[in-house]
């Protein structure tokens, strides 16, 4: 009769997740070059800790292993959370730390509404500051995603386009196709510049 080996690894790991200790699980599993079972060792600890109320420790479990979108979503549960609780800075800042500036802009608006109902003005105009200087970092970010944009289209434009001007083809593809690619990015970059020029 053969015995099965037993998996030393499993067995530790499931004992580490039992006494809540996940970064211990997490270190077997990478140990082993598991990193699958890493990542979900990583959402279970978030899970866990996003039902015990702390937010942090959840976002950095998500976070150490990569997973940005989930570390977003736990921040705005936290943040839902801290406004439900009247804590709007801690609100703001779990928003600001995943750059959801216009996220934030909006609770600075409610802790506004609610300080300025409750007679708190100095609050309510601290707040108020708070969601001006939100609005304004949101608005240079777009700015810079379109400028690189722009710039983005005229430069690949004028690359394909170059192989009508030089002879020279590109990426082995043909003269006719690159030419209609260039000649479309170039006109999606003097529209989106007419757009953003008269936006400003």
């Amino acid at each position: 009769m053969v015995r099965k080996e037993v998996d030393a690894v499993k067995m530790a790991v499931a004992q580490a997740i039992k006494e809540r200790d996940f970064d211990k699980a997490i270190k077997y599993t990478e140990m082993q070059g598991l990193g699958d079972e890493s990542i979900k060792i990583a959402r279970q600890a978030a899970q866990y800790y996003t039902k015990e109320g702390n937010f942090d420790r959840a976002i950095k479990y998500l976070e150490a292993q990569g997973l940005k979108d989930e570390a977003i979503n736990v921040a705005r549960q936290a943040a839902q959370h801290s406004v439900k609780e009247r804590n709007f800075d801690r609100a703001i800042k779990y928003l600001e730390i995943q750059g959801l500036e216009s996220e934030a802009v909006v609770v600075a608006g409610k802790a506004v509404n609610y300080y300025t109902k409750e007679g708190n003005f100095d609050r309510a105009i601290k707040y108020q500051e708070m969601g001006k200087t939100h609005k304004k970092i949101g608005k240079s970010l777009d700015r810079i995603v379109n400028v690189v944009g722009i710039c983005a289209a005229f430069l690949f434009s004028i690359i394909l386009l170059s192989s009508n001007i030089t002879g020279n083809t590109i990426l082995s593809s043909s003269v006719k196709s690159s030419s209609i690619v260039g000649a479309g990015l170039f006109l999606v970059g003097l529209v989106a510049s007419f757009m953003y020029v008269k936006r400003k």
